[in-house]
């Protein structure tokens, strides 16, 4: 390897664990929202400038994840002792993945079988309903386990 790409490595992994997850989850939650505007309004992606695009893809994305994980939290309320380190290493990690499953599946789709816009928008609500009322119902049911 170059002399460059152990650098990037190493600064890579000087990484703190809540670095990483903003990192991934402002990049993600801009890709996603940029290829459901490519794939339901391409030419918003040729006449749009960067700083409209982001906008755009954050406002797709971003209430989704807050949706997920606030619902997910509910499921892992009492998991860890360390609260700001729950919220930190599991509750937000899991909105961005339950949004990128319950969003990016559904566009593909969308994408792969020609589905409509407003078709797919019901597809994603449907999904969100389920994975709330599956958390909902997953909190509710839970045991607590003791603790060795």
């Amino acid at each position: 390897m170059t002399r460059k790409a152990i650098d990037l490595w190493e600064r890579i992994k000087a990484f703190k664990n809540h670095d990483v997850i903003l990192i991934l989850y402002i990049g993600g939650c801009i890709a996603e929202g940029i290829m459901a505007i490519w794939v339901f309004n391409p030419d918003l992606l040729a006449s749009s400038g960067v700083s409209k695009l982001i906008v755009l893809s954050l406002a797709f994305i971003i209430p989704l994840i807050g949706i997920n994980s606030g619902f997910f939290s509910l499921v892992s309320v009492h998991e860890r002792d360390d609260e700001e380190k729950r919220w930190r290493m599991d509750t937000l990690p899991i909105g961005l993945l339950a949004s990128f499953l319950l969003f990016g599946f559904p566009l593909i789709f969308s994408y792969l079988c020609d589905v409509e816009f407003h078709s797919f928008l019901i597809i994603v609500v449907v999904l969100e309903i389920l994975y709330c009322v599956y958390c909902v119902w997953r909190a509710r049911t839970r045991t607590e386990e003791p603790k060795p």
